[in-house]
């Protein structure tokens, strides 16, 4: 029984550890561009935070801080409007294991959306560089498959991550012109362990078990014979 209960605890002490976000940035630091503009390098948690507003006009802008995240573009759409570089102080694994396909990088930037925007998402390692496009329209966390890391040495290596946004589309802001914005008041970017390396430890907890009730078995079986 005291092998059991050991095994549990040290099987739910991984899993808890594997589950853990790797969080890149936690928008606790107060960013303010009022159009045009630059902001950073930033420290964060991982390495620096770049932020560039271009392309907009008039009721652009962008802020942070306390964990809440605004970026507005008023009376625009097409080009990059908003770039945010990340470079890393060394390569982070983006692999919850070492194995592709890898985590997903989650966005928690999209509480409230107006109007729609286009994702560029740009990893950039020794191994190269990949970039993959999303498009913004709803509500809720956004997610980055790992699938989208474009290779595994890529995924496994990362030292910038680049996410450049564009409006689409705009809608009417109720003074007789039009913008297109999100935000979140819980903003994070993270990446988090993908579900094989969970199932992976669920089986390796198991496995566990196994090997302690067998040899309690044999344990009751030797005890018999004497």
């Amino acid at each position: 029984m005291r092998c059991f209960v050991y095994s549990t605890a040290i099987a739910l002490m991984l899993c808890s550890s594997a589950s853990a976000s790797l969080v890149i940035d936690d928008f606790s630091s107060a960013v303010s561009i009022n159009g045009v503009g630059s902001d950073g390098p930033d420290a964060v948690a991982l390495g620096t935070r770049s932020i560039t507003l271009a392309n907009v006009s008039f009721g652009s802008g962008v802020s942070s801080g306390a964990n809440v995240f605004t970026a507005t573009f008023g009376n625009t759409f097409g080009s990059t409007q908003l770039s945010m570089v990340y470079d890393f102080t060394s390569p982070i694994d983006l692999h919850s294991a070492g194995s592709f396909p890898g985590s997903p990088l989650v966005l928690d930037l999209f509480d409230v959306v107006d109007g729609t925007f286009a994702l560029d998402v740009i990893y950039e390692g020794v191994a190269g560089s990949a970039t993959t496009q999303f498009s913004i329209s709803g509500t809720g966390p956004m997610g980055v498959p790992g699938t989208a890391f474009g290779n595994g040495a890529l995924a496994s290596a990362v030292d910038r991550i680049t996410l450049n946004f564009r409006a689409t589309s705009l809608v009417p802001d109720g003074f007789g012109g039009n913008f297109a914005r999100f935000s979140s008041s819980s903003a994070s970017i993270s990446a988090v362990p993908e579900p094989t390396s969970l199932a992976l430890l669920g089986a390796s907890m198991f496995g566990g078990f196994g090997v302690v009730a067998r040899r309690r078995k044999k344990k009751i079986t030797e005890e018999v014979k004497a």
